[in-house]
């Protein structure tokens, strides 16, 4: 049977025994839960998600980055590069 080592309320391993009686600490896997789940006593509790990271803002944005993607012609990158090309410059006031 599948068995848990618990410590301080958390599973830190799961090994394979035939019997909860060869080693204190043990408690008898249930389903998928694993390493890192969380044991009161009565059920087992999933680790929480980590947060998202934080989105990142580029220092500069070229001409190509700046123009959605979705505003390209669907035909692949030679046609992106003369569709690209026919755009005006901005002019500077």
């Amino acid at each position: 049977m599948r068995a848990h080592i618990i410590d301080g309320g958390i599973v830190v391993n799961t090994i394979e025994v035939d019997s909860l009686d060869f080693m204190p600490r043990l408690v008898a896997a249930i389903a998928g839960e694993g390493i890192g789940w969380s044991y009161d006593g009565q059920a087992f509790v999933p680790p929480s998600a980590p947060p998202a990271p934080a989105p990142t803002v580029p220092q500069s944005v070229s001409r190509a980055q700046g123009r959605p993607r979705s505003s390209l012609p669907d035909c692949g990158p030679p046609c992106w590069l003369t569709s690209m090309r026919s755009l005006t410059r901005p002019t500077r006031r």
